[in-house]
């Protein structure tokens, strides 16, 4: 495995922006990434560990350390189980276990990143939690301590993980589903081929992280908020509002856009407008969903 120097972090970023990492290193095995933080170890510097680049910003001046994107492809089916690497992407996870009659997560059809990503974030869909799935996780910590989690604790919850609480790696997980047979199957891919229909048509094209902030309200079902952030940002009118290359999407009003040209600070920039006017109209304080990397503190 390389642990390259000076890598341009834009290039693994869902909204193609980010500076330089000191330190940039893809590791394919269990055994590599417990290198790569042997490394980190001897150098003393800090890690940071990438999954798809989204529902992350990146700062214009990178990062000042290790980046650690994981690309542990492994992928096995056994009886109802799909057990995966860090690195496979969701996409293939889920047409992997459709394929084999196993259902559940294909309501997480259509969004991006890597399993490691989705689980750090326990990603949502409606009324789907990710952690709902999840059998066993094996991680590492920082200093090379091995553990095995599972979602059965109060740690898992809407975008929020045990693995964030505790500031885990994720090398793989497994996840049970629910077998069924050939006609619920077929029905259920194409309720897959469906959802991800939907995010075409619902979501921006152009680069972008995915939601910037969290839903927030009073109201809940199954866990997760039951009025969107994209609904006060919308009912504001501020979809099309731009400041340098960012710009609020015209097709979902929670999702900031790279126009060309944009920077972590018009991101920042235009993030902050959106959390000035709801809380100014509405009384509400937003709370960022994406993670930032490369700054000293929460920038907006």
């Amino acid at each position: 495995m390389q642990i390259r120097k000076n890598v341009l972090l834009k290039n693994y970023s869902g909204y193609k922006i980010g500076g330089p990492a000191d330190f940039f290193c893809e590791p394919k095995s269990k055994k590599e990434l417990l290198t790569a933080l042997k490394f980190s170890i001897n150098k003393n510097i800090p890690i940071y560990v990438l999954g798809g680049g989204f529902n992350v910003l990146i700062s214009d001046s990178g990062f000042r350390g290790l980046v650690i994107k994981p690309k542990i492809n492994s992928l096995v089916i056994k009886n109802n189980n799909i057990i995966v690497g860090a690195g496979v992407d969701l996409g293939r996870a889920i047409r992997a276990s459709l394929k084999s009659g196993l259902i559940g997560l294909e309501e997480f059809s259509g969004i991006p990143g890597t399993i490691g990503g989705a689980l750090y974030m326990n990603i949502h869909y409606y009324q789907a939690l990710l952690s709902n799935f999840v059998e066993w996780i094996e991680c590492v910590d920082d200093k090379l301590n091995l553990y095995t989690v599972n979602a059965k604790n109060k740690n898992w919850k809407y975008e929020f993980s045990q693995i964030q609480a505790n500031k885990l790696i994720v090398i793989r997980a497994c996840f049970k589903l629910k077998k069924v047979g050939s006609e619920e199957k077929w029905k259920t891919i194409g309720k897959s081929d469906e959802i991800i229909r939907t995010r075409f048509y619902k979501y921006p094209k152009e680069p972008s992280a995915g939601s910037v902030f969290q839903n927030i309200d009073t109201k809940k079902f199954y866990g997760a908020p039951a009025i969107s952030a994209a609904h006060y940002i919308d009912r504001l009118g501020m979809k099309g509002t731009r400041i340098g290359g960012a710009e609020i999407s015209g097709r979902h009003a929670n999702m900031i856009i790279n126009r060309g040209g944009a920077t972590a600070k018009d991101v920042i920039a235009l993030a902050s407008l959106i959390k000035k006017r709801v809380r100014s109209k509405f009384g509400i304080e937003f709370k960022p969903e994406v993670q930032f990397v490369g700054f000293k503190k929460n920038p907006f």
